[in-house]
């Protein structure tokens, strides 16, 4: 987990780095820039899971990555990521590890 603050911008190849790590494993990576609350996501079968794009290197709508969220997950992640951005915290406390509801259609 990558969360950004402050950035003017986020380079292509920075992310085209991360959905080149995101093939090394198979847990999800994001960056969530948190003065925007742009979100990318990287991951095998990310398209097929969540049916999000992640081929095109452009952020995906915050509702949609809200909602892949493991419901247990939502109100620690956001505790945390609201102590970053008002200053209280540089650094997130739930270890980068934020599960999501996967469903079988």
């Amino acid at each position: 987990i990558t969360l950004i603050s402050n950035c003017q911008v986020i380079s292509k190849k920075y992310l085209e780095t991360l959905n080149n790590i995101s093939h090394t494993t198979g847990d999800l990576l994001y960056v969530w820039d948190l003065s925007t609350d742009a979100i990318w996501i990287f991951g095998e079968g990310v398209d097929e899971k969540f049916d999000i794009d992640c081929n095109n290197y452009e952020p995906i709508e915050i509702n949609k990555f809200i909602s892949i969220i493991h419901p247990n997950d939502k109100k620690e992640m956001f505790t945390e990521l609201g102590k970053i951005k008002s200053g209280e915290s540089k650094e997130n406390d739930f270890g980068g590890i934020v599960k999501v509801v996967i469903t079988d259609e």
